[in-house]
């Protein structure tokens, strides 16, 4: 009997692939990496409904009205998801890859579907998908590092979320849930199943998580920040020394950090000198020590402590502050901003991925294993000075602006009586402290400076920090009906793009010009003198993925369009 089940399953399997595998016909805007996966046929039954889903999802996208404002917003996530699906397809989707602190393919595709239910039905009836405020959603994502789908529970605030930039918390182990959203918070809740100890796909997904949520809501870069419980308060800790330019604040909650326990990375406690912290703890708890409060305190870190001496959150308990006296949180969150470019960066580069801290960047010379070894640099007028760097350290990369040194004067860099630099400055110098290789993880951008691009290409907001903002970008018009007009076909793109700016003319117009910019602000492609009739197509074969700015400047009004070149 089990025998005929399993081969009718089989048959079945057989036919229905068959069938899908001469049917389902990747979008245009689907990359051609991803694309030929369909050329082979499903290898499961969960791959036949991959297949179902791609199929539905890529009809119902490419009927919705790309003139409504909301579809134009919103398209390239719901195309998002769809990729996501290309890119299990196929896939052993029990593998190793997915632990058991992970949700499991299935749980990640069913949650999939239940948002693109809830997305599509929103965009076809031409209405926000974020109307109603303090939707608790639940989102996946494509971890990289993993190659794995995971899935966040997303809570919006009581308030709008598109002109201006809301703060973000995100909770590592237990969360405030509803009680944030009348404080005007976005909450994002990476629930879990267990301790996830894998740190590299851990922070892969941290990053991964917020920068999916910045392409829905409205993420004030500068106003990011963690907590979490127990081990979700360590790995607050943890993941703030290794990205100091992550969060402005963190308040882990009864944190299991102590030195006996874990003597190899206590040290960088003390590189925490750029983010305030609030240690709450109960007085009862097992694992409560003021060691933590007292030696960050020593080495100059804004850090304060609350200990909660009687009731149940005396013990080892969360319920205050995310239960109770929520302002303990909010308050201290409230009040803390971040600075990208803070005058002294101090920092441990336990491994190499970790190479950058603000606007500083080590160099290495050997970069395998546990490396260990750190660096202290300071600011001063037009003056950079290395106070210390580890005996590995062979060189540094400074990123500048005029947030930090005067960019129309000559900028020093020093080490000891050592003169390395004495120049006109730019966005980047670097100099050499002594022979041999110089190995660092290359982090060109930080996560507050994708997270700037991303307002300013999706929200159109420039702020303070603006990286796109550069001198020969025109700024975005204040005519509402001027922004975010130009047509592109298809989005994402590989490598052609075609682009239509509406109210073009042939004619001369004073100002008028089409360019197209990658989110450091650099003119990727200038495209003026090659539309006709109000259209061109640009060809991005040589550019890398990612994404980019079209701005038409015609007379004084400005359109302004985020595309994305998936290779």
């Amino acid at each position: 009997m089990f025998f005929k089940i399993t081969l009718t399953a089989a048959i079945c399997l057989l036919l229905i692939s068959a069938l899908f595998s001469q049917t389902v016909t990747p979008a245009e805007w689907v990359p051609a990496s991803l694309a030929s996966k369909l050329q082979t046929s499903p290898a499961s039954i969960t791959d036949v409904q991959i297949l179902a889903d791609i199929d539905t999802f890529q009809t119902r996208i490419a009927a919705l009205n790309q003139s409504n404002t909301f579809v134009q917003k919103f398209t390239a996530q719901v195309r998002e998801n769809v990729l996501h699906l290309y890119r299990e397809y196929n896939l052993n989707h029990t593998r190793s890859e997915y632990q058991s602190v992970d949700f499991t393919a299935a749980e990640c595709l069913s949650a999939l579907r239940n948002d693109m239910k809830f997305y599509l039905g929103r965009l076809q009836a031409g209405s926000n998908p974020f109307v109603v405020p303090g939707r608790n959603m639940v989102k996946v994502y494509w971890n990289n590092v993993s190659g794995t789908l995971g899935q966040y529970t997303l809570l919006t605030p009581n308030l709008c979320l598109y002109a201006t930039p809301n703060p973000l918390v995100i909770s590592q182990q237990d969360d405030p849930g509803q009680n944030l959203q009348p404080e005007g918070y976005i909450n994002l809740c990476r629930f879990k199943k267990g301790y996830q100890f894998d740190d590299n796909k851990l922070q892969a997904a941290i990053k991964a998580m917020i920068l999916d949520v910045a392409k829905d809501v409205h993420v004030d870069p500068f106003r990011i920040y963690t907590t979490g419980f127990s081990f979700g308060a360590q790995t607050c800790l943890r993941v703030t020394w290794r990205y100091q330019d992550w969060f402005a604040a963190s308040v882990p909650v009864h944190n299991d950090l102590n030195p006996v326990n874990h003597a190899g990375m206590w040290p960088n406690l003390a590189n925490l000198i750029n983010t305030p912290t609030r240690l709450i703890h109960g007085s009862q708890d097992g694992y409560y020590t003021d060691s933590t409060y007292r030696y960050m305190l020593e080495n100059g870190c804004p850090v304060h402590e609350f200990i909660i001496s009687s009731g149940p959150s005396a013990g080892h308990d969360p319920t205050i502050p995310f239960r109770d006296s929520l302002s303990l949180l909010v308050n201290f969150l409230d009040s803390n901003v971040l600075n990208p470019y803070p005058k002294r960066v101090k920092h441990n580069m336990e491994l190499v991925s970790y190479s950058r801290a603000f606007w500083v960047n080590g160099k290495v010379a050997n970069a395998s294993g546990i490396i260990n070894t750190g660096f202290d640099v300071s600011v001063s007028g037009n003056t950079i000075t290395i106070d210390s760097a580890g005996a590995n350290i062979t060189g540094f990369d400074f990123y500048l602006s005029d947030s930090l040194v005067n960019m129309g004067q000559p900028v020093v860099v020093m080490y000891g009586s050592e003169t390395l630099y004495n120049s006109a400055p730019s966005a980047k110098i670097s100099v050499t402290l002594k022979a041999g290789s110089q190995q660092s993880s290359n982090i060109e951008r930080l996560l507050w400076e994708e997270l700037d691009s991303i307002q300013y290409a999706i929200f159109g907001y420039q702020s303070p920090y603006n990286i796109t903002a550069v001198e020969d970008i025109p700024p975005v018009s204040n005519n509402a009906q001027a922004r975010g007009t130009i047509t592109v076909s298809p989005n994402p793109f590989n490598p052609t793009v075609t682009l239509t700016v509406p109210g073009w003319s042939n004619a001369a117009i004073p100002g008028v010009s089409l360019k197209i910019y990658d989110l450091n602000g650099r003119c990727a492609a200038d495209l003026t003198s090659s539309i006709v009739n109000g259209r061109v197509t640009w060809d991005a074969l040589g550019m890398p993925s990612g994404l980019y700015v079209v701005q038409a400047c015609i007379g004084k009004n400005v359109f302004s369009k985020a595309v994305t070149l998936l290779k």
